[in-house]
């Protein structure tokens, strides 16, 4: 079985599992959490730290609160680390799932999974590079607090997508379109260097779209590590499209020490209008320049399994 099949069979595994919801307070599972599936060649997780925290509520002031009640919260901050960077295009640690979570003596911790809100939008990080991640277990009333978590499962999101497709266009203005994915094409519309200042213009155009994309993949993901860049999905009549435009410097010599760059787009006959727009400061020319076109097609969505293991938890 290859990498990209086990992928979507972990994907269902794990939907079916999500489906069933994580263990609810007043309930233990005692299976094995390892028997469902195994991504432990695809990432690596490590836990930096432990917190325990307890809330007391005045009854005055919360009355719908039982006397004596208090929150208690055990919150597990830690790092992802892809392995296996195939097809994989970025990892999201804003939805951090808790599964199940097993005490010092190996008895299953009582939660509640519903405690935490999730806000609708979230943050992909470029999928080679390391996520931190903070995920909070909101201990259920009579749980006795454990000393240590021997083992705590749970998941993070990843986008995948295949194929990746890499294209590098000179930068020299022309009317021609460069067809990038069915559906998306570009040119370069404009190069100009005056008083130092490089000007290009890149245009995109969508054709068929039938709908914006139905993945939460955000505009405005960080791309790579110390850069920010932007990234749009666009559904086409046949497809969703992922793709990045940037600019390459290729020389020995870097050709500017400054850039900015803006985008924007509109509604054309037939689809989609898209427009690049760089200037490029204290540029000496674009002979060693490049447009480097970044496409992801058929993008998917799944959460990822991950399992720590011998995290202590602070004691009052």
């Amino acid at each position: 079985m290859n990498a990209h099949t086990r992928r979507h069979l972990i994907g269902t595994l794990i939907i079916v599992a999500l489906l069933a919801g994580p263990p609810t307070v007043g309930t233990a599972q005692t299976e094995d959490p390892n028997t469902l599936w195994d991504a432990s060649d695809l990432f690596a997780a490590t836990w930096g730290s432990a917190t325990l925290s307890v809330t007391t509520y005045n009854p005055s002031e919360h009355p719908d609160m039982a006397p004596q009640a208090r929150k208690r919260v055990i919150t597990v901050d830690g790092n992802v680390y892809p392995l296996d960077v195939n097809d994989l295009v970025a990892l999201s640690t804003t939805h951090v799932t808790a599964l199940r979570a097993f005490d010092q003596d190996a008895i299953e911790v009582l939660f509640d999974p519903n405690a935490v809100e999730q806000s609708p939008g979230r943050t992909w990080i470029l999928g080679d590079k390391p996520s931190g991640f903070s995920l909070p277990i909101h201990l259920a009333p009579d749980q006795p607090c454990p000393s240590s978590l021997s083992e705590l499962n749970f998941t993070v999101d990843a986008l995948y997508g295949k194929p990746f497709v890499t294209l590098d266009l000179p930068v020299e203005s022309t009317e021609e379109w460069i067809e990038a994915a069915p559906g998306f094409r570009v040119r370069v519309e404009e190069v100009n260097t005056v008083d130092d200042v490089c000007h290009i213009v890149v245009k995109g155009s969508i054709t068929d779209v039938s709908g914006s994309g139905s993945y939460s993949f955000d505009p405005n993901a960080v791309w790579e590590e110390h850069v920010s860049r932007q990234g749009d999905v666009h559904k086409t009549s046949d497809l969703d499209v992922i793709y990045r435009v940037e600019i390459i410097d290729v020389g020995e010599t870097p050709s500017w020490n400054g850039a900015r760059k803006s985008g924007s787009s509109r509604s054309a006959e037939g689809g989609r209008e898209l427009t690049y727009d760089y200037i490029l400061r204290n540029c000496t020319g674009t002979e060693n320049m490049l447009i480097r076109l970044n496409v992801v097609m058929y993008p998917y969505e799944i959460p990822i399994p991950l399992t720590l293991t011998e995290i202590p938890v602070p004691g009052l």
